[in-house]
């Protein structure tokens, strides 16, 4: 039975190719048959790595990261303007501004692992792991998968205890403003006391207002008790301030 792909699989056979993966490879990211992606690759001109073109000794893949450490060992040009980029960060004072390139960066420490192995299938897995965080890297940024942990940036710490002191501030202000409603020898329910607030309720609805007046309690701040049950009654618990009786009360 032939499996239909949809447009953005074909668009993953394409990254997949300029990544350099084969059919079969490419056919376990699509989880199908490799006769599938031959024949997509056919019918769109996808070319992928074949036997013919794996030349490089380490790893058996043409133009791959062990054919690249090669070339850069001997690009005399490359190098030169390598020093004078650095040359001119640290002249900045910021040594590590040269380091723009994350990916050129990936494929060094690919580059370094690769020549102190000497078992070939190390090496291939070094080389099907760079090839895959490439390809998975690339469709993050086109929104086709979620972002990666090493593309999540982490919050600074002074921002998030900045942040936290701000959140802290307002639970503290909605606390006060809550209270401030409180009257000795009375007691009010959320809805009453949402009611009473009206549009000064600082952007809180029952449920927030609940959720302070409970932590109120658990604090000492505040103090609760809920009426014997009546069929067809609201059945609230009753807030009022410490160090007075509750006050007996039934809703009508």
């Amino acid at each position: 039975m032939n499996v239909k792909l949809k447009e953005s699989d074909i668009g993953i056979m394409i990254r997949c190719a300029e990544n350099g993966l084969d059919q079969t490879q490419t056919a376990d990211v699509l989880n199908v048959s490799p006769a599938t992606i031959s024949r997509n690759a056919k019918r769109f001109g996808i070319k992928f790595k074949t036997v013919k073109d794996k030349t490089c000794d380490k790893c058996g893949v043409d133009s791959c990261v062990c054919k690249t450490a090669e070339t850069v060992g001997v690009d005399d040009r490359e190098v030169q303007k390598s020093e004078q980029t650095q040359l001119e960060a640290a002249i900045r004072r910021n040594p590590r501004a040269w380091a723009v390139d994350k990916k050129k960066h990936r494929k060094e420490l690919a580059i370094a692992a690769i020549q102190k192995e000497t078992r070939k299938e190390v090496i291939d897995e070094i080389v099907w792991g760079w090839h895959v965080l490439e390809f998975e890297l690339e469709m993050a940024k086109l929104g086709k998968r979620p972002a990666l942990p090493m593309q999540i940036k982490t919050p600074n710490k002074q921002q998030m205890q900045k942040e936290k002191a701000r959140l802290l501030k307002i639970s503290e202000d909605r606390r006060h403003h809550i209270i401030s409603f409180f009257e000795i020898g009375k007691d009010y329910t959320v809805p009453e006391l949402k009611n009473m607030m009206g549009d000064d309720n600082m952007g809180m609805n029952a449920s927030v207002i609940s959720g302070l007046m409970n932590g109120l309690v658990q604090m000492g701040r505040l103090k609760k008790y809920r009426l014997e049950y009546q069929k067809n009654k609201p059945d609230y618990w009753l807030y009022y301030l410490p160090n007075q009786t509750p006050k007996e009360r039934t809703h009508d």
